[in-house]
């Protein structure tokens, strides 16, 4: 069975564009095995999967904002004009009633957020599902494939051998066999650009940091920055060596990373898995690890945490420099926040021990997602907080409880969420999808 599909039967249409006339149908998207266009037809009075749409408009969509599709992952505000843009099928417009559908990856999965139409608004088509679905990066690739293909073949079979649709899609198959290209438009997507918008210096900044930082951790820093002068390698290096404090990474806690399918596995399932060995190894029956214990973790001085951060970059990073000596900068004021930082980058560290950078962001890439799992189980394993908890799970208890675990209650709050014990909002399935 497919992850997912975008099935379309050809209709007739009177009027309209040569490519419209062409490839009008009623289009029905499915992951997972569940519809996720089933919606009420008020002209037929029925409920439908497959509701009449322009198959030429969504993969000209899906075919120019293919390269941000793939890559850029959610935007801290799901609502930003420019990401909506690219990831809500609803602004492909053109007249038609698209569903209320956003895409977006971390980089190995990909996330279909479907929602139902707005109750108050009175149309021809009303969608119902209200769905959040995760399907492999590699399987959204490949439906997507399937569709176009499908599409330009029906061009070809009414005689249309030029169509834009056509030119976009010859483009971004040349791109991503050429992996000079391919590193290009990915960094273009991870900066929240369309194609050839991005600025060639920056773009060329970070091809040129890989070599010092390691790709992974160069992908992670251009997601930070959209929108913002990216830091060169010499800046990052030298306000580490005068703000930063030295890591034994002898000293640091050891981890078992074995060979993992990280399309196969949500992020939070590693990081999870990560802390539990970490506090397999220390004394389980005690819920609040110290600072002190925190910090021989990490492999820091036990004062880190204790000392005011001067951090004109406001990214908590850890980098390894030429010499191989190790340093870590936090950002936070609070203690609580602190703490998270120092578990997030340690976990970036063992995770990620091929690339010498290392950094905490507020994105939502697989690592960011991997990093806050394990800092929330490390901190507070959800297992204790619920006994914690006493089936008492008021924002004043959330409040008490988390001071007994070093957190904040945003950490326990977001913990309870994620194991169904309060409910889920809309953007805390953005998150973590």
């Amino acid at each position: 069975m497919q992850a997912w599909k975008i099935d379309a039967e050809w209709e007739m249409l009177d009027k309209g564009t040569a490519q419209e006339i062409a490839c009008y149908a009623k289009l029905g998207i499915y992951a997972n095995n569940l519809c996720l266009t089933q919606g009420y037809d008020a002209l037929q009075q029925t409920l439908r999967e497959q509701p009449y749409l322009s198959a030429y408009h969504l993969a000209e969509w899906l075919a120019w904002n293919w390269w941000r599709l793939c890559w850029e992952p959610k935007a801290d505000k799901a609502d930003k004009l420019g990401w909506a843009m690219s990831h809500k099928i609803t602004n492909i417009g053109n007249g038609y009633i698209w569903p209320n559908l956003t895409m977006f990856s971390d980089g190995y999965r990909t996330a279909l957020i479907s929602k139902p139409s707005s109750s108050t608004t009175q149309t021809a088509f009303r969608y119902l599902t209200d769905s959040s679905q995760i399907i492999t990066s590699r399987a959204w690739e490949n439906g997507v494939d399937d569709f176009i293909d499908k599409v330009i073949q029906r061009l070809h079979v009414n005689g249309d051998y030029q169509s834009n649709l056509e030119s976009i899609w010859l483009g971004v198959c040349e791109e991503r066999n050429d992996p000079k290209q391919t590193s290009y438009r990915k960094f273009e997507a991870l900066l929240g650009y369309d194609p050839d918008e991005a600025p060639e210096l920056e773009i060329q900044k970070l091809i040129e940091g890989q070599t010092t930082l390691g790709q992974n951790a160069t992908e992670e820093l251009a997601v930070n920055y959209q929108n913002r002068a990216l830091p060169s390698v010499t800046e990052l290096q030298a306000i580490l060596q005068k703000n930063g404090t030295e890591i034994k990474i002898t000293d640091q806690v050891r981890v078992e990373i074995k060979d993992l399918n990280r399309t196969e596995m949500a992020a939070w399932e590693i990081g999870v898995n990560m802390a539990k060995q970490v506090r397999y190894q220390l004394d389980k029956n005690e819920p609040l690890i110290t600072n002190q214990v925190l910090t021989e973790l990490a492999g820091v001085k036990s004062d880190t945490l204790n000392s005011e951060c001067h951090n004109p970059l406001d990214l908590p990073y850890k980098l390894t420099l030429e010499n191989q000596k190790s340093y870590v900068l936090l950002r936070a004021k609070r203690d609580t926040a602190k703490r998270f930082e120092l578990s997030r980058l340690l976990a970036d560290s063992l995770f990620c021990q091929q690339d010498n950078l290392a950094l905490a962001t507020r994105t939502y890439t697989y690592r960011q997602k991997l990093q806050r799992a394990f800092a929330a189980e490390l901190l507070c394993p959800a297992e204790q907080l619920v006994n914690e908890m006493r089936n008492d799970y008021s924002d004043e208890n959330q409040t008490s409880v988390a001071d007994t675990f070093g957190v904040s209650p945003l950490t326990v709050k977001t913990i309870l969420t994620n194991h169904g014990y309060i409910e889920r909002d809309f953007d805390s399935i953005l998150s973590v999808a």
